[in-house]
């Protein structure tokens, strides 16, 4: 498996993992700090976010949420955007605070370089069900439910090749649906729309998107087992 270059190929960007609060994330950047490992940083205005980059050459963020009443919104699309986090605002935190991700800590979304945004948005939104919550040229965030991004997909690395078998990737990600019945649903929107189910590495119902990334679909029931 050899490790890749920024925006080298298409699948994953960034996974996302979701602190339960800012107090967190203020331990976080102290420990980080202290390690002195580097990272740079990104105030969405939704979150604050840091970012690091693994040995393989994926990155990584890792944020906090603000309050959903703290969020805005102009012509149907949420307010995002990108400045330094501002580490004075942070809540402040004993030195060494940080004793490893928190309970409660989640995967709160994943970030996705693709080929084309229109048949992403097929894909994703039109068969998957995901709503648009922000669109720009050069991206599109989706959720479920009204958070700010579940996935986000953007055409950074257009162009470039699907990450292949000697290449770190994503393998697959899963979509937790509440039921069964829910899953068949949105299996059968996929078909209908033309997708064909690929097999999942657990045996879940899978569908890839056309710049080679999977997503599994599984039942709430089925995920927590």
């Amino acid at each position: 498996m050899q490790p890749i270059a920024e925006r080298s190929r298409l699948g994953l960007y960034h996974t996302a993992f979701l602190l339960p609060t800012r107090e967190d994330l203020s331990s976080f950047a102290r420990h980080l700090w202290k390690l002195g490992v580097r990272f740079g940083t990104g105030d969405h205005a939704v979150s604050e976010a840091l970012y690091l980059v693994d040995p393989d050459g994926l990155e990584v963020e890792v944020y906090a949420d603000r309050p959903r009443a703290q969020w805005s919104y102009a012509n149907g699309n949420l307010r995002m955007g990108t400045q330094a986090v501002r580490f004075e605002t942070l809540p402040p935190v004993a030195e060494d605070s940080w004793k490893g991700a928190p309970s409660g800590t989640s995967v709160g979304h994943v970030h996705l370089y693709v080929a084309n945004l229109q048949s992403a948005a097929e894909f994703y939104c039109a068969a998957l069900g995901l709503d648009i919550t922000v669109q720009i040229p050069s991206a599109l965030f989706t959720s479920a439910g009204g958070y700010h991004h579940h996935v986000g997909l953007n055409v950074w690395a257009a162009g470039s090749p699907l990450a292949s078998d000697h290449d770190a990737r994503l393998l697959s990600w899963q979509l937790v649906l509440p039921n069964p019945r829910e899953v068949e649903q949105v299996v059968d929107r996929l078909l209908r729309a033309g997708f064909s189910e690929t097999p999942g590495i657990a045996g879940e119902r899978a569908f890839t998107d056309d710049s080679g990334i999977t997503v599994a679909l599984v039942a709430e029931s089925q995920h927590a087992a």
